[in-house]
């Protein structure tokens, strides 16, 4: 079964909107249909602490109750580089500019 990557997409931006902080700059996902694998990244204007690591854990568990097409998943939650650039954002479904 394919993913619908439009429905991931605005289902994720609305996850992740409500599960951020004044800290969170930028959240991304990625999605590997062959492998069915999930990947949500939170990007911080800070080096993340347990209750920013737990806001990223809470949209993807949001995800994951949504989509049963997912069958792996990770989030990774990292301070972002000083010129406010992420590594290849995938899609991005969060921005705090």
């Amino acid at each position: 079964m394919s993913m619908n990557i439009e429905r991931l997409l605005f289902i994720s931006r609305m996850f992740v909107a409500r599960n951020v902080n004044e800290h969170v700059v930028k959240a991304t996902i990625s999605w590997d249909d062959i492998e069915a694998r999930l990947s949500l990244v939170y990007y911080f204007d800070h080096p993340p602490n347990d209750d920013d690591e737990e806001l990223c854990e809470i949209a993807l568990t949001e995800l994951l109750a949504e989509f049963s097409e997912i069958r792996s998943a990770a989030t990774q939650s990292c301070q972002i580089a000083n010129n406010g650039e992420t590594a290849s954002l995938e899609k991005i479904v969060y921005s705090r500019e």
